[in-house]
């Protein structure tokens, strides 16, 4: 059992990583595709053992890289500076020696798919303290880069990314419960927003960004007390994130760990967590 609840809380970490993992990618590609080139310029061995190299020595940090953005987007982004201080300075050096260990065995089976003979392969001296320093600098920079795209996926401002929207744009005072719209701040006045429109709220921190078919709206409350105005029976809090409309829900695809993807209207997809999945459940017919 404690085996299995292992598999399902790892499920949910990388889960998390998901939604960021093309901008990850394309976030290493000038960084992979540099550190390439200068190594094939400077290195002595014949070309194609170079590239096999140099993409070893970048494949280490790459993969280590996807659990970082997962704890940072899970655990971190919210969290008190001091625990993301601690969790940070814990977590570098977990990620340099490990990625010193795996590239070390990279090197050994690279040496022995060449010459013949597995011959373990370890830095001493000047080359080893590089190698931690280098592993320090990539980690943070892997951090750095991991906030600023959790922050423009689903950040402080959501899709809003770094720059906050002016004070002006929120809506009236808030509505009373069971209303069925409200009337949020736009360039051209304040305009009816009803919540029979509404295919799924995400919220982060006071600010909720509410999609419709035809529109997004960025609305300062917090996703609490918007869910406090919904009816029940047509929207579901399936994340601490997100809720959905029921009716909005064209299609619900189980996931590992015992979650869902659920896939709304307009092509916008959702992770439901295991807690959200439960919610669902009675609407979940077999």
């Amino acid at each position: 059992m404690a085996g299995k609840a292992h598999t399902a809380g790892l499920t949910d970490l990388l889960n998390e990583a998901r939604p960021y993992l093309a901008r990850y990618l394309a976030a290493w590609a000038p960084l992979v595709a540099a550190y390439v080139t200068v190594f094939l310029f400077t290195s002595s061995i014949p070309f194609g053992w170079a590239l096999f190299t140099a993409l070893a020595n970048i494949l280490a940090p790459l993969i280590l890289g996807v659990p970082v953005f997962a704890i940072v987007a899970r655990y971190l982004f919210r969290a008190s500076p001091l625990v993301q201080l601690a969790a940070h300075m814990a977590l570098s050096l977990v990620f340099t020696f490990v990625w010193y260990a795996l590239l070390m065995q990279e090197l050994s089976l690279i040496g022995w798919w060449r010459f013949g003979e597995y011959t373990p392969t370890a830095f001493a001296g000047p080359a080893l303290t590089w190698q931690l320093f280098q592993g320090l600098v990539v980690y943070f920079l892997i951090v750095a880069g991991a906030y600023v795209i959790v922050m423009m996926v689903r950040g402080s401002y959501l899709i809003a990314g770094l720059v906050p929207p002016p004070r002006d744009a929120e809506p009236l005072p808030d509505p009373e419960p069971g209303a069925s719209r409200i009337f949020v701040k736009s360039a051209d006045g304040y305009l009816p927003l009803d919540f029979d429109d509404i295919v799924s709220i995400s919220g982060a921190d006071d600010y909720c960004e509410v999609r419709t078919p035809v529109a997004t709206h960025l609305i300062r409350m917090t996703l609490s007390a918007f869910e406090e105005r919904l009816d029940p029976e047509r929207f579901v809090r399936v994340h601490r994130s997100h809720i959905v409309a029921l009716s909005r829900i064209q299609r619900v695809e189980p996931r590992s760990g015992g979650g869902l993807t659920l896939h709304m209207v307009g092509g916008l997809t959702v992770q439901a967590s295991r807690a959200g999945a439960a919610a669902l459940q009675p609407f979940l017919v077999t």
